[in-house]
């Protein structure tokens, strides 16, 4: 399994890779959040906490941080159930994705 060069997290072979419709579509949806009172990147940030498993970054000092998942990471499967999850999220709060791309 290659490995993300940013990041260090193992990706998932290239075929299966979230694609860019999919990235452009989770961007969109993002936008939503602004009834919310969210801006694009905060929303990001606020999912990517949420809905996406925590990673581990080790420091050379020896020190440990928690952070938020990345979706470059996930595979077209998993994004698709991160935006659903998403988008349930939107539902709760009575906030409703149009879709499509």
């Amino acid at each position: 399994m290659p490995i993300c060069p940013a990041c260090g997290q193992d990706l998932p072979d290239a075929k299966k890779r979230r694609t860019l419709a999919q990235n452009r579509r989770m961007f969109k949806i993002l936008e939503t959040f602004k009834e919310l009172g969210y801006r694009k990147h905060e929303a990001h940030e606020y999912c990517a906490r949420k809905f996406l498993q925590p990673r581990v970054v080790k420091w050379p000092d020896g020190r440990e941080d928690i952070l938020p998942g990345y979706t470059h990471t996930l595979s077209t499967e998993e994004m698709s159930e991160y935006m659903d999850a998403i988008e349930q999220h939107l539902n709760e709060e009575n906030l409703w994705f149009p879709g499509g791309e």
